[in-house]
């Protein structure tokens, strides 16, 4: 009983694994996997960036001055703490004093609190966190500082203009590989930096960029194989104590980052504690990373369990709004903060565009997403009536107040046509039994790099039956199980969809989990059916 929705690339029942995987290159589109798996020689030159050599002279102008000292600018983000990381350790390890400034709340580009102290610092170099305006850098040449800007962000026009007199050096700038994060350009700037001045100390620090790259969802596909190639190299060469901390092995994939990394970085910024996140890539002892790892997981329980009570008001909302395409959410300015993490589970749970903002004086400020719908943030800019900036279907977003109710007009305009329910891409059909430890292997190989342009493997199992419904951690998550094998759904909050005596159909990610001595697989869901048991009408 597969959904409609569910589109399957490869029937794997009754073939071989290794045909299975062979099939499921081909429908990829994936020519070479050994090569894709293992990327070699796709790193770009550094000169391909623009304004590399400028930026790289003026950065040599500080560091053989007397006494230099630098300053990084970071923003809040994973991308953006791993960035300033990368060039904080740099400097350190030429022993030169770095020190690195982060906006204490959940903002972007230099703000005019930077300027309230005088740190003496000879040269400023800012990382994944460019301004809109001029303003600021005038402030900071008023100084007599050198500048240097690098980033990934499409810069505007004035900014474009002044790229030059900037040292802006970004891969949104006629780069063969836009898709590089700030982390990556950053990293790219001092493998530069040791190529023109005889060091090795980039190499060391690339598990940082492979952090920013997966932490802020860029492109893994085969169009963007310099990104593959810094996360292969990363996830092997782990050297940074607040990865190691986080991580607990040798070894990390794109799952360590999405799943255990990122998160706690996120929460830390949502909660304003952004100095904390900076510290765990800052510090090199492993003892204090794994204290900071602690101190962020207090912090992400508690904007957990915050956005929980938040989200409760969310259902009234919805029904004012029941015929919309698109769904708003107000929340206090207090916890605008938390406004993305709130659009993502509204979004998931109603499958539709979702918008939470609080009153702010440029407007309705705060988060959209938006599944469904194709580049909802171009929608929205091409409008005239509000502004995102960001992702596709996950970005900031403002809207003027005066423009609110036609605002919503236009967008139901544009949504009026669209089916919401999201076609789901599965590439495996496979049966129970064919799930053996050689399979798990091969998907665990190819499941070492995802995100964007090379999603993990999707496998559709069916007719599962004679299995066990459990409520996991007080009913937040859910639990089937089998024999031999567990269904899973952390966050879990459509309870009235199971049912205990019937047959499910699941399409996730399989692994493999380990307790107490016992292997055991286990499907990650992304969506199911739980088809009941027809009832026998007996008549006597």
């Amino acid at each position: 009983m597969r959904k409609s929705n569910w589109k399957v690339n490869v029937n794997g029942q009754g073939i071989p694994v290794n045909d299975i995987i062979n099939k499921f290159w081909m429908s990829r589109g994936i020519e070479n996997p050994e090569t894709f798996l293992s990327p070699v020689g796709n790193i770009l030159p550094a000169g391909a960036l623009k304004n590399i050599d400028k930026a790289a002279m003026t950065f040599n102008i500080c560091k053989n001055m007397p006494s230099p000292k630098f300053v990084i600018y970071a923003d809040v983000d994973a991308d953006g703490c791993s960035s300033a990381a990368i060039l904080y350790h740099y400097l350190t390890a030429l022993g030169i004093e770095a020190e690195v400034y982060i906006n204490k709340k959940k903002e972007h580009g230099v703000k005019d609190e930077f300027f309230l102290e005088d740190r003496n610092e000879d040269c400023v170099i800012v990382v994944d966190s460019i301004n809109d305006t001029m303003e600021q850098y005038e402030k900071i040449w008023a100084q007599g500082k050198q500048l240097i800007i690098l980033d990934h962000h499409i810069p505007n026009a004035i900014i474009l203009e002044n790229a030059s007199s900037l040292n802006l050096v970004s891969s949104a700038i006629d780069y063969p590989n836009p898709h590089l994060s700030g982390s990556g350009v950053t990293w790219k700037f001092v493998k530069y930096l040791d190529f023109i001045n005889g060091t090795n100390i980039a190499d060391n620090l690339v598990d940082l960029a492979a952090v920013g790259i997966i932490a802020d969802v860029c492109s893994v596909g085969i169009e963007s194989m310099e990104n593959r190639e810094i996360c292969d190299f990363g996830f092997r060469n782990l050297q940074n104590c607040g990865i190691r901390a986080i991580a607990n092995a040798e070894e990390i994939t794109s799952e360590t980052i999405g799943f255990s990394i990122a998160p706690l970085v996120n929460a830390a910024n949502r909660m304003n504690q952004n100095k904390l996140a900076l510290d765990l890539f800052l510090t090199d002892k492993i003892s204090e990373a794994k204290q900071i790892v602690k101190d962020l997981t207090k912090i992400k329980e508690e904007q957990k369990k915050l956005a929980a009570e938040l989200f409760e008001n969310f259902e009234s909302m919805v029904l004012e709004q029941q015929d919309n395409h698109c769904y708003y959410f107000f929340v206090d300015e207090s916890y605008g903060t938390l406004g993305g993490l709130l659009a993502t589970k509204a979004s998931d749970k109603w499958k539709r565009p979702c918008i939470v903002v609080h009153d702010t004086p440029m407007g309705y400020a705060g988060s959209m997403r938006a599944v469904g719908v194709e580049n909802f943030s171009k929608i929205v800019n091409d409008s005239g009536l509000g502004e995102c900036a960001g992702h596709e279907n996950s970005a900031g977003i403002v809207i003027p107040k005066e423009n609110f109710d036609k605002f919503k007009e236009y967008i139901e305009e544009q949504l009026v046509s669209l089916d919401f329910t999201p076609s789901v891409d599965v590439d495996l059909y496979l049966e129970r039994m064919q799930i053996t430890p050689f399979l798990l292997g091969k998907i665990k190989q190819i499941n070492r790099i995802t995100g964007p342009g090379f999603p993990a493997v999707s496998v559709c199992i069916e007719n599962i039956k004679n299995y066990n419904v459990k409520k996991l951690s007080q009913g937040k998550h859910l639990c089937v199980e089998t024999s031999d094998m567990k269904f899973l759904v952390w966050n879990f909050n459509k309870w009235e969809d199971v049912c205990d005596d019937g047959v499910l159909h699941a399409v996730g990610t399989i692994d493999e989990s380990f307790f107490m001595g016992r292997r055991t697989n286990q499907m990650l869901m992304q969506d199911y059916i739980f088809q009941p048991t027809p009832k026998l009408n007996t008549l006597w």
